[in-house]
């Protein structure tokens, strides 16, 4: 049997984790509430907006803006902050295991810090297509979801390394990962995603669809994105009508991306497909 409670402090609240018999709430302007299981306020660190919590034994982390900090609450009714480091912007999810923090950042992407004798450091800040909102941590490995797309990446060498991506059924909302198999909130849908060893390849980022003005010859250019872990080649096929295209093949690094130029005829017209075959 459940039992609810709920507590009678007002305010909007959008993180919570719990450890070691201590529940962490973010509730924004109000700071970063601790309270124990029988939801009993132990303590309020303020904070300008408290959004994404993580907890671990007696270490917290929390976004507060633009901002991370770790807090030592070791004794909960007396939380001590520790450090704080300023992050590209502000936190939506974070993921804790103790030695890395990863926090999303919606449009901003992922950034990853590192725990050191109570000392964060940027490590790096990843980017993905569509706003990450949700982060997982799974050993040696990142699991993100984004609005367009859940992206693996291997955190276990100097930098990290893309491995791939897979595009949600609907929306990826929230993930969470163990032991290289990533349960994603899909919108509409729960969805299933296992790792497979020894695979990376090359992921290519494009729009869906391009709208071009009924007349007149406009010049569009459209960002080609490699999100992979491998070179990624692509060749536009040419799509008729009086469309041209400035360049047709590219070779693209990982991480790295290049710009098609397309130019529309310069009457009316029905638009049309482009097709691009490429190595992802």
């Amino acid at each position: 049997e459940i039992a609810a409670q709920q507590q009678p402090e007002p305010g909007v609240h959008e993180d919570v984790a719990i450890d070691n018999g201590i529940i962490a709430v973010g509730w924004r302007e109000d700071g970063l509430q601790l309270s124990d299981t029988d939801l009993n306020v132990l303590s309020t660190i303020p904070a300008i907006d408290a959004f994404a919590v993580g907890l671990l034994d007696d270490r917290l982390v929390f976004t507060d803006q633009q901002e991370l900090v770790l807090v030592n609450v070791v004794d909960p009714s007396d939380p001590q902050e520790l450090d704080r480091i300023a992050m590209p912007a502000e936190g939506r999810d974070i993921a804790f295991d103790g030695q890395r923090i990863a926090v999303g950042m919606g449009g901003e992407g992922v950034s990853i810090f590192s725990l050191d004798q109570d000392q964060l450091t940027l490590v790096s800040t990843l980017s993905f297509s569509g706003a990450a909102l949700s982060v997982s941590l799974d050993g040696e490995y990142l699991w993100a979801a984004t609005w367009n797309t859940v992206a693996l990446v291997y955190l276990g060498g100097e930098v990290p390394i893309a491995m791939g991506e897979e595009s949600p059924v609907h929306s990826a909302m929230g993930i969470a990962a163990h032991e290289g198999k990533a349960v994603v909130a899909d919108w509409y849908a729960a969805t299933l995603l296992e790792k497979q060893d020894g695979l990376i390849g090359s992921e290519i980022d494009l729009p869906g669809e391009l709208f071009f003005p009924d007349n007149g010859s406009e010049l569009y250019t459209v960002p080609i994105r490699n999100s992979g872990g491998r070179t990624l080649t692509v060749e536009f096929e040419e799509p008729g009508q009086g469309v041209e295209l400035d360049e047709t093949q590219f070779s693209i690094a990982p991480g790295e991306q290049a710009i098609l130029r397309i130019t529309s005829p310069s009457g009316n017209w029905s638009g049309g497909t482009l097709n691009w075959p490429s190595n992802d």
